[in-house]
């Protein structure tokens, strides 16, 4: 990493890399730490001594969503949260990205942690939730969805570029960037098959083949927070004083930015 930080001196490192399988993680808590805790620690103190801006991603994983909800009713402890709300996450996954929060803060202060949430978009991998559900109903398989995990899902370009209002205004420390929808994930799936219906003429995503579930009986390992999400007030207030305007897209207007201006991996590969 020095070695690579020394050739090109770069002025910002944004840290992106990390373990983001929930259940793998449950079950490799060494692995999960390595990566998610003292790697980006270790970067994040080298970008300090050459003096880059480090950026590092953590999660809403480190909430728990308020422990049980009926529906989508809000109880003490539900997101959507906010940047001071206390955390206490349910999983390795969630404790591995909280300790690497306070990991990285160590290793410089003056880094900015961004939490973000169910992230979405173009890329090259094709492993988020959309290229996911593209994948599945145009191959005709039927696809089990939570319908109780309710979260702010991030469009990739909104965060990019939230990211580089933040980096321009200075900020430090712990600040949210997700979407301006509070979906649960089973809505979030039967909402893109619409808007993506409409967008891709010939391509037909058979919302039938949706089956929501509750998480409890989702089959997943590790526990997932089900009430969550994160507000922007912080983000927004702080970009306002430095004179940007900034809202993140709908997830109707990402997906319609998303095949109009399609980049990296097509839907449905």
């Amino acid at each position: 990493v020095e070695d690579l930080i020394t050739t090109i001196y770069p002025t910002v490192v944004c840290i992106c890399a990390g373990w983001t399988f929930v259940d793998g993680c449950e079950s490799d808590p060494a692995k999960a730490n390595a990566l998610n805790n003292a790697g980006p620690a270790a970067v994040a103190a080298v970008a300090k001594k050459h003096g880059a801006k480090v950026v590092w991603y953590s999660t809403d994983y480190v909430f728990d969503g308020g422990a049980s909800i009926a529906g989508f009713a809000p109880s003490k402890g539900c997101g959507p949260y906010g940047e001071t709300d206390p955390v206490a996450p349910l999983n390795v996954y969630g404790s591995s990205k909280l300790a690497g929060e306070a990991a990285v803060l160590a290793a410089d202060p003056s880094a900015l942690v961004i939490r973000t949430n169910v992230v979405f978009g173009p890329e090259g991998a094709g492993k988020n939730f959309i290229y996911q559900l593209c994948r599945n109903l145009q191959a005709a398989k039927e696809m089990k969805v939570p319908t109780d995990q309710i979260n702010t899902p991030t469009y990739n370009r909104d965060l990019a570029a939230c990211t580089k209002l933040l980096v321009e205004a200075n900020a430090s420390g712990v600040y949210n960037i997700g979407g301006s929808d509070v979906l649960g994930r089973y809505d979030f799936a039967r909402a893109a098959c619409v808007v993506l219906n409409e967008l891709r003429p010939g391509t037909v995503l058979d919302a039938s083949l949706l089956t929501g579930v509750t998480t409890s009986n989702a089959g997943q390992a590790a526990k997932r927070p089900l009430a969550s999400g994160l507000k922007l007030d912080k983000t927004q207030a702080s970009l306002l004083a430095a004179g940007v305007v900034w809202k993140p897209r709908t997830v109707q207007e990402a997906l319609k930015d998303w095949v109009t201006n399609p980049r990296g991996k097509p839907l449905g590969e």
